[in-house]
């Protein structure tokens, strides 16, 4: 239903959000691995939803292509269950590290004192979390078949494919938004009426950082997700217009460029909100440790060393 101009336009989109997306989220996980000061709980967090965030552009973007082209690819039953349970399974994971990071941001910020969650407690939230929604996603993996028809994967026909289509974009969007924004809601009204003036600066900055990650992650899938439930919906009317369901299936196609890119944009805003995750960024964009990396390899720094991410991630609670 797409014309060819389309297709190539959607899939020098996706492509080219897929392998920003996938170099920016692997250079927060190396700056992780790399940086023991790093990891911090909120960084922590912030690694798992990198990784989450690989796993779907490696599974999802080569399925978007194949749905955006006319070309016979030969595609299994097997390919269409691995790809969408490994998909949505690594959506809702990223969603709910939202979640958990505006809860713990929420924590730190208005119980200070007596908040200690170290870099260890996040990690096994993170694994908990991978889990416990891989685990429960397991009958998705048996979900789908290859629509001859349509030459892609859909859902097997003795199954509900609306109400499945609904639970899957309630869990990965409407329920996940709903919990950050009331978490969000009830921190401000906290922090506004107690601790206006007393926040530290490094924990503003923290805060922030969860911000800009919750805001590209949620502002660019509503509209995908709307049109989507409104194509839903459309389906069912019996007098429904051919041209008008191509109009709102191209929109669609456009607006899941704007849904992935969400992936592409939370590196960003890592290496511009965290100056930890910036740093470490230059190191590897930039090379601003190549003039340094003798003295890197041998773990010391002497007074003529520039500086770089090594040195200038001196604590926990420097972000």
């Amino acid at each position: 239903m797409l014309d060819p101009r389309d297709k190539l336009i959607l899939n020098s989109l996706i492509s080219l959000i897929g392998l920003v997306g996938f170099i920016g989220n692997f250079l927060i996980l190396r700056s992780l691995i790399v940086y023991k000061n790093m990891r911090i709980a909120h960084h922590v967090v912030i690694g798992g939803l990198a990784l989450a965030s690989i796993l779907y552009i490696l599974f999802e973007i080569p399925q978007t292509i194949v749905n955006f082209t006319s070309t016979r690819w030969n595609i299994t039953d097997i390919w269409c269950n691995i790809t969408n349970y490994m998909a949505h399974c690594s959506l809702i994971v990223v969603a709910f590290h939202l979640v958990v990071l505006s809860i713990l941001n929420a924590l730190i910020l208005t119980n200070r004192p007596n908040m200690i969650i170290s870099g260890k407690h996040a990690l096994i939230i993170v694994v908990i979390l991978f889990v416990v929604i891989f685990t429960a996603g397991v009958p998705f993996a048996f979900a789908y078949h290859v629509n001859k028809d349509l030459e892609r994967c859909t859902f097997k026909p003795d199954l509900n494919d609306e109400f499945l289509l609904l639970i899957i974009i309630t869990v990965c969007y409407f329920l996940p938004f709903g919990l950050v924004l009331i978490t969000h809601i009830i921190l401000h009204y906290i922090t506004q009426r107690f601790f206006v003036d007393s926040i530290p600066e490094d924990k503003r900055k923290l805060s922030q950082l969860v911000l800009g990650l919750v805001i590209a992650y949620f502002f660019c899938q509503l509209p995908y997700h709307v049109v989507n439930i409104h194509l839903l919906y459309m389906l069912k009317d019996p007098n429904i217009q051919a041209e008008q369901f191509i109009m709102w299936n191209r929109i669609s196609s456009y607006l899941l460029c704007l849904a992935q890119l969400s992936f592409s944009i939370s590196p960003i805003v890592c290496a511009k909100l965290s100056k930890d995750f910036g740093d470490s960024f230059d190191e590897i964009i930039n090379c601003t440790a190549c003039v340094s990396s003798g003295n890197q390899r041998q773990g010391t720094l002497n007074a003529s060393t520039p500086l770089t991410c090594s040195t200038l991630i001196g604590s926990e609670n420097n972000v």
